[in-house]
């Protein structure tokens, strides 16, 4: 119930926000992108092209907001109907849902109007702009970030805590999106429809590739770096980053040393348990960490060390392990869920 909630007021809020904007700048667009710092990141579009708003135009768009609030503004579901969507899908401005409704758009998407202007939605907004009970805008890069009330935070605004890298992450990734042409979820149902996927898929690798190359030239660029640490959830393809890592370092002359956590699991029979009485193979307590502290630093301190291996079916070591020393110049690749 109260993630409803908190959707409810996040809802209310970006249409009474869109709604602002769109009567204060009717030429421009307005896109929500993703969350960043605690709350949702936009930039403004007049056609293709980004408009920087500054601060005083966010002043401008707070108080129209504030005064949509105040009307207490009756908010009418117009349809949630799929193929009703689709024959208005032309004259819809918004490029997002157009995408979606001419390429299988079976979504529930709701069509909702607020006085003079209409939008669209997954989660449907309150009933009226009276629910909105605090928010904040404010100018972000080139964009802006728009804040309702968490329940993390005691259903408050979050306080402003920047997160720079993130953000320099999520703005390569919108790059990555516009140059395959798939910044939009109808966008990706198009390549496959127009027979793209395969080249999309190859768009995409090559991207990475490249990028994984450019991280390579900066690990050598800063001559003293011993250990790199690459960490990320299950299946989310750390082993296969590491190595393509390896072999971009080792191109440059680079010799590298590959270690992963799982290798140090402490056997099925010793894995703690959770909340649920159920094995926890996931918590740092699963992992012989001592062995691993004393693998590390015989390796930086130019000894020789033996490696565990694990054997995923039987869930324990495997007697032999592996005898490895650090090159001169070498580093150590370590990679695993913490």
């Amino acid at each position: 119930m109260k993630q409803v909630i908190e959707g409810r007021q996040y809802e209310t809020t970006k249409l009474v926000f869109l709604k602002a904007v769109k009567d204060l700048y009717p030429e421009y667009e307005v896109e929500l992108q993703n969350s960043l710092n605690n709350g949702s990141y936009g930039e403004v579009y007049d056609k293709e092209e980004i408009v920087v708003l500054q601060e005083e135009d966010y002043e401008k768009i707070h108080n129209r907001m504030d005064e949509i609030v105040e009307k207490d503004i009756p908010i009418n579901l117009i349809t949630e109907d799929s193929d009703d969507l689709k024959l208005k899908a032309k004259a819809i401005e918004r490029r997002d849902i157009k995408l979606l409704l001419e390429n299988c758009g079976w979504s529930k998407i709701k069509e909702v109007e607020i006085g003079d202007y209409r939008d669209y939605f997954y989660i449907c907004p309150g009933k009226s702009t009276g629910i909105v009970r605090d928010f904040q805008i404010y100018k972000y890069n080139n964009g802006f970030i728009l804040k309702t009330p968490m329940e993390v935070f005691d259903w408050k605004v979050a306080p402003i805590n920047d997160t720079p890298k993130i953000s320099k992450a999520f703005k390569e990734g919108n790059l990555w999106a516009k140059i395959m042409g798939i910044s939009y979820a109808g966008s990706i149902n198009k390549k496959i429809f127009d027979n793209k996927i395969l080249e999309l898929i190859l768009l995409n690798e090559t991207l990475h590739n490249k990028k994984i190359a450019s991280i390579a030239d900066q690990i050598i660029e800063k001559k003293d770096v011993k250990l790199i640490t690459i960490a990320g959830p299950s299946s989310s393809g750390k082993t296969t980053f590491s190595k393509k890592l390896l072999l971009n370092l080792k191109t440059c002359g680079v010799d590298t040393l590959a270690i992963s956590l799982d290798d140090y699991y402490i056997g099925r029979a010793n894995v703690p348990l959770d909340e649920n009485g159920e094995k926890d193979f996931e918590t740092i307590e699963a992992l012989d960490i001592k062995l691993l502290n004393e693998n590390l630093k015989d390796l930086i301190d130019g000894k020789e060390t033996k490696l565990p291996n694990n054997h995923f079916n039987t869930g324990e070591r495997k007697e032999k392990t592996r005898t490895v020393k650090l090159p001169e110049g070498g580093i150590i690749i370590i990679e695993g869920i913490h």
